[in-house]
């Protein structure tokens, strides 16, 4: 916990954990966004959040357009979906399409198709798999099939040799964007490459009792913590192969690795990458897809227990998560759909 936050509980301790919340979290968001200081994370959050607070329409359109501004000075793109370029055109997307902006979108779809999609970096963070996904959700917000074509190169170009295993910088980031693009177009050879990393990854898993950890990639023995590299971001994956598949085997490894998500969270800082709160995200992405309610609760009971962080970069992500808690269906941010194949 740094120093400065306050205890969540503690701010309304007579509301129901996540909506009150949620209105703090939305006011100091507030608080602290203006013209000259702003990021994707916050105009995503916000964006979520729209609906909840009658000013945030005006602050999202002012932040929108002072983002899509910075990205078309840019004389480098970057593709990387957290360290690049992508998670702001993602945020502009949704911007534009909830206001709705149609000048705003155009942008938006420009910016997205100067996305490259060449990298010498495979994963999501940093690289191709991270700018195919947000090719992917380009396509299904403007149903601009160039979008689909160029998502069609970032997987060609996919390298599923062993390697890291978290989601963020590894081969579970990199199946969720094959699988993705197999959902979005039909394509088995995609399909036969996700499933393969999805076997590997269930493989890899190291068993404590119900819960599955994951170390770093092979050969390692330590397990990690967060979404980036741990269970939270397999998780992630997995339960999306088993909507996808119908393999109850993804589903358990899956429980699995939530089990692990809600012992670990003791030992965790409220934050994103290696957090609590991607953690909460994928907790509500079990609750989602499986229907068991016992996800929930334990995602409600984490919340519960955070600290307000007092840094810029771990706050939106919060409020993204606390949107998901209090409207049930609300899409995950910089994630593939919860798709189901049956």
């Amino acid at each position: 916990m740094s120093t400065g936050s306050v205890a969540a509980g503690a701010v309304h301790p007579e509301g129901v954990p996540g909506d009150r919340l949620l209105d703090d979290g939305i006011g100091q968001l507030l608080d602290r966004v203006n013209l000259r200081r702003h990021s994707a994370s916050v105009l995503g959050a916000l964006v979520v959040a729209l609906s909840r607070d009658e000013r945030l329409p005006a602050v999202v359109r002012a932040s929108a357009k002072r983002t899509a501004k910075r990205c078309e000075r840019e004389s480098i793109v970057l593709p990387g979906l957290h360290f690049g370029q992508s998670g702001a055109v993602w945020a502009l997307l949704d911007a534009a399409a909830a206001l709705p902006d149609p000048k705003l979108m155009a942008r938006a779809a420009k910016l997205a198709a100067e996305i490259p999609v060449a990298s010498t970096n495979p994963d999501v963070c940093d690289g191709s798999a991270g700018a195919g996904l947000t090719l992917l959700h380009a396509w299904r917000i403007t149903g601009d099939d160039q979008f689909l074509e160029r998502a069609g190169e970032c997987a060609r170009r996919q390298d599923t040799a062993e390697g890291k295993y978290g989601f963020g910088h590894g081969i579970a980031g990199i199946a969720a964007f094959l699988l993705d693009y197999c959902l979005a177009t039909g394509d088995q050879h995609c399909r036969i490459k996700a499933i393969r990393l999805a076997d590997a990854l269930c493989d890899a898993a190291m068993w404590d009792r119900t819960a599955a950890r994951w170390p770093s990639g092979a050969g390692e023995s330590i397990p990690l913590g967060g979404w980036c590299g741990d269970a939270a971001g397999v998780g992630s994956f997995l339960v999306r192969a088993w909507l996808a598949t119908g393999d109850e085997r993804y589903r358990k490894v899956a429980d699995a690795a939530a089990a692990a998500v809600r012992a670990d969270q003791w030992t965790m800082a409220t934050a994103s990458c290696h957090g609590v709160v991607e953690n909460v995200e994928f907790l509500l992405d079990m609750a989602e897809a499986t229907g068991d309610d016992r996800h929930r609760d334990w995602a409600l009971k984490t919340v519960a227990t955070l600290a307000w962080p007092d840094d810029d970069a771990a706050l939106p992500v919060l409020v993204a998560a606390l949107v998901r808690l209090v409207v049930p269906g609300t899409p995950r941010l910089w994630m593939p759909p919860l798709t189901s194949t049956s």
